[in-house]
């Protein structure tokens, strides 16, 4: 080949500029020639080609390889040229590379890089997803070179290879094998993927055991981190959530952060919400694009949160989450998915405009959930009295569709758009398109229509549903159980008072009627309504008429309520007789263990706190963890009648026997401020620190109380290191904020301090803990001599300011800066506060506040005022008196 032709081969792969003047400065000085010459060409190639392999450019080494290979097949160097284009291929994932190894090995079996050769050939066959293959190849490498450095990781890929192929406990087998004999780091990778071998195998407590031998072994590294996101995955299918939970936050808490850190953070957000923690499981769903905005979760992370923030009916957060799910989503079914929801959302929300948006953008995109959204739009423009463009839009939604139910409804409004515009015509001839059609009567669709709009929340449009078919079918089926339907959304939307009427109405409709289907459900919730209003006499009288119908199913259910009215009558003996006849007579169980807790609660509230915990134990004991508060309640009563180191055993107790995380904490944080109260610092201690143990929702409260009766006792290292793990840990809690205070307060200079205090004003600037940072930081203003700007922060933090000893504090600084700017009126404001309130008469700041309101009065020259005021510290404040007198001394020298 001639330079000419090299040229355009470099040309044809794109080398760069500057690689391409060093091979034209190289291929110059080549002479086309025999014999010597010839021989100098060849290495001349060989030498380029390895060149490009070094440079990082295996597919432009490829061509001269080749060339190489083809123009001097007996060259010396010849298999070195073949294990190159071997390489080669592989680095750029050509599948020719396997055929260049065999042949290579074929050819040259015995070169020295014969045995590099095997081992790339078996990684080749495996990188091809030749699994078996690549088994047979890793498992001769290793048995022919035992001593060989690549052996072990040759008989890793052997047991990668198996587990292509489902033969999971021969690979754990290999597995364990290799990671007895590797060193770090496939000694560790090796024994995750026994354990990873075992979970697959569905072996998964055995699983779990050799994960939790890895994470502890090998702790900092990326197995470890890799074993805690397996073990979460093992604990979250064994529907162990807040076990799952921890693991994987150790996982995600890993340095470096894992690849597949987008798939541990799904399953947390998952596991939170399964276990009862929806809004911090919502909260990371809707947060993962931020985090892993290339994750191929993205979209599902996204559609999930905002799904489920509309089922919590958190719309706008739901309509924020859809929205940046529409910026970056490609799928156009994801996007009509998408735009649907957020017009349901505006619809349900009653903004017409952007509802009407998003519904005509999943029409555009004609792809799915046409119907759904062309019956949309239709409401929407018969809402707004557009009742041609309504009825244009329910065409296109029925004939995108083939649901029966769903005809119907759009067919049903389409009837009432045809009659508001006075299309006769059209409106015949879709009732007698139902009418071929079989479908259901008129009344029967609108109510299913107004069941249907109920479900989807939209309480007020049902409402409007259930009144058309009593006004427009009266005395029907329909139209009563319309009647029935309807009190009951009235409930719901708290009209009580409707909500009674119509269930009257029902009743009166469904005696005369002969009848008495569901007559005791409609005494029960007109009960329900009385109750709400507050009256509760006429309740009782309610429930007591559904408990007494013959046959009726709302009997005890009905006597339970009446005695909960008893009960907010303050009418504890009726209601303890009402909950005595539902224990006696009941067959439900969870009926009578309720009766048993509220007939408790009657008896405690009666001041008969021995029988009450009798009853709370006697509950517990039958209703097991579903009662566990009676356990509490009953320490409680303990409590009430004086016996509190009784008590305080008895929430210990109740500690021990609660499953309940969240019971645990109250009894425990119950018994610590009894201890504390009974002078048992270390028994309230050990109570906080099982608390802070737990790791729930009572820990920054726990640590902070630590951290505080540490304090008290002089242990200030100790102190110092619950509060740092409080403010750390549990930044954004109250407890959280409280611990950064007290160690700003406590603990850290001046500057420190202000850092910390800005801070805690700026992560939540109106929180009671931002005022007090406001009070500190001018407390520091003033003391370095900034007098404004202690002003300003202490005016702030008086403004916001609500427990009245710090209060106080920050109005007697700000007085007392008032009055140092000879501000008299202003500080007599702040003064007067502290000192002329009757109800803070024994507050300790009250004489130091009298000496500067004194002073404030002698600045506006009022002696009489000033002296009364000194006269009276002089006499009550000892530690006060010198000061009083010498002004005192100073006002009667003037005279």
């Amino acid at each position: 080949m001639f330079i000419a032709d090299k040229i355009v081969i470099m040309n044809s792969i794109r080398i760069t500029k500057l690689a391409a003047s060093v091979i034209a400065a190289v291929l110059l000085m080549v002479v086309p020639c025999q014999g010597q010459g010839r021989d100098r060409e060849a290495d001349l190639r060989l030498d380029f080609a390895r060149q490009m392999m070094n440079t990082n450019m295996p597919q432009s080494a490829i061509v001269y390889y080749h060339e190489f290979i083809n123009e001097y097949p007996n060259h010396p160097r010849i298999a070195e040229a073949r294990y190159g284009l071997a390489r080669a291929l592989e680095l750029v994932g050509d599948s020719g590379a396997i055929e260049a190894y065999r042949n290579f090995l074929k050819k040259h079996s015995e070169d020295p890089k014969a045995v590099s050769a095997r081992f790339e050939l078996a990684m080749s066959l495996y990188n091809s997803g030749l699994w078996a293959e690549a088994r047979s190849a890793f498992s001769d490498f290793s048995a022919r070179y035992p001593s060989n450095p690549s052996s072990l990781k040759a008989r890793y890929f052997e047991a990668q290879s198996l587990l292509k192929t489902n033969r999971h406990l021969e690979a754990v087998k290999i597995f364990k094998d290799v990671s007895d004999s590797a060193k770090m780091p496939l000694k560790a990778e090796a024994a995750y993927m026994a354990a990873a071998s075992q979970w697959q195998a569905g072996l998964e407590n055995e699983a779990a055991g050799a994960l939790a031998a890895v994470s502890s072994s090998y702790p900092g590294t990326e197995v470890s981190a890799k074993a805690d996101a397996l073990t979460g995955d093992i604990l979250f299918r064994q529907k162990q959530f807040i076990d799952a939970i921890k693991f994987y936050t150790r996982a995600l808490d890993a340095k470096p952060q894992l690849s597949f850190s987008d798939e541990i953070s799904y399953w947390r957000a998952w596991a939170r919400i399964k276990s009862g923690d929806t809004e911090a499981g919502v909260k990371e769903l809707a947060e993962f694009d931020a985090k892993f905005s290339q994750s191929s979760r993205r979209s599902e992370a996204l559609k999930q949160a905002a799904l489920l923030y509309s089922t919590l009916g958190k719309k706008n957060a739901a309509i924020e989450v859809w929205k940046r799910f529409l910026k970056t989503e490609n799928s156009e079914i994801g996007l009509a998915e998408a735009n649907y929801e957020l017009g349901l959302l505006y619809f349900e929300m009653n903004d017409d405009a952007a509802s009407s948006q998003f519904f005509s953008e999943v029409l555009h995109l004609n792809k799915i959930l046409i119907a759904e959204a062309g019956y949309m739009l239709g409401q929407l423009e018969l809402r707004a009295s557009r009742f041609s463009t309504a009825d244009a839009f329910l065409k296109v939604a029925e004939r995108a569709t083939d649901d029966a139910e769903l005809i119907d409804r759009i067919q049903i409004l389409r009837l009432e758009a045809l009659k508001a515009s006075g299309n006769a015509a059209s409106f015949r001839e879709i009732m007698k398109s139902m009418e071929e059609r079989r479908s259901p009567a008129l009344a029967g669709a609108i109510r299913g229509n107004a069941e249907l709009i109920e479900a989807q929340g939209d309480l007020n449009g049902a409402l409007k549903e259930y009144s058309r078919v009593i006004e427009k079918f009266p005395g029907g089926v329909d139209a009563n159980q319309a009647l029935f339907k309807r009190g009951l959304v009235y409930y719901q939307l708290a009209r009580y008072s409707e909500a009674e009427k119509d269930f009257l109405q029902f009743i009166d409709v469904v005696q005369k009627l002969g009848a008495n289907e569901l007559l005791d459900d409609a005494w029960y919730w007109i009960g329900f309504s009385r109750y709400q209003l507050g009256l509760w006499a006429k309740s009782i009288e309610a429930f007591r008429a559904s408990a007494d119908l013959p046959g009726s199913d709302k009997k005890l259910s009905a006597l339970l309520r009446a005695g909960n009215a008893a009960f907010s009558m303050k009418d504890y003996n009726e209601a303890i007789n009402y909950f005595t006849e539902v224990i006696q007579n009941s067959t439900d169980t969870e009926i009578s263990l309720d009766a048993l807790f509220n007939k408790a609660e009657s008896l405690r509230s009666l001041g008969m706190s021995n029988e009450a915990r009798e009853l709370y134990l006697e509950t517990w004991r039958l209703g097991g963890a579903d009662y566990e508060e009676a356990l509490l309640n009953a320490a409680g009563t303990l409590e009430e009648i004086g016996k509190s180191s009784e008590a305080a055993e008895s929430y210990e107790s109740a500690a021990q026997l609660i499953s309940n995380s969240s019971l645990i904490e109250e009894a425990l944080m119950d018994a610590a401020r009894l201890r504390q109260k009974l002078g048992d610092d270390d028994g309230a201690l050990r109570n906080f620190e099982k608390v802070a143990e737990n790791d729930g929702a009572g820990t920054p409260e726990a640590l902070f109380s630590i951290g505080e009766l540490r304090f008290d006792r002089g242990e200030t290292e100790a102190a110092v290191r619950a509060l740092k793990i409080a403010r750390d840990t549990y930044s954004v809690s109250i407890y959280g904020r409280r611990s950064a205070l007290v160690l700003a307060n406590r603990i850290m200079d001046s500057a420190s301090a202000l850092n910390s205090y800005e801070a805690l004003i700026k992560s939540a600037p109106d929180d009671p803990i931002s005022a007090e940072a406001k009070l500190r930081m001018g407390l520091i203003a003033r003391n370095a001599g900034r007098i404004d700007i202690a002003i300003s922060l202490l005016k702030k933090a008086v403004s916001q300011i609500s427990d009245k000893s710090i209060l106080f504090e920050a109005k007697l600084a700000l007085g007392e800066l008032l009055l140092e700017r000879k501000k008299f009126t202003q500080a007599r404001i702040q003064l007067e506060f502290i000192y002329r309130s009757p109800l803070y008469s024994d507050n300790a700041l009250r004489p130091a506040s009298g000496i500067a309101l004194a002073k404030a009065f002698m600045g506006q020259n009022q002696k009489t005022d000033a002296l009364n005021i000194l006269k009276e510290i002089a006499d009550r404040y000892s530690e006060y008196s010198d000061e009083a007198k010498r002004l005192i001394e100073e006002l009667e020298s003037k005279r």
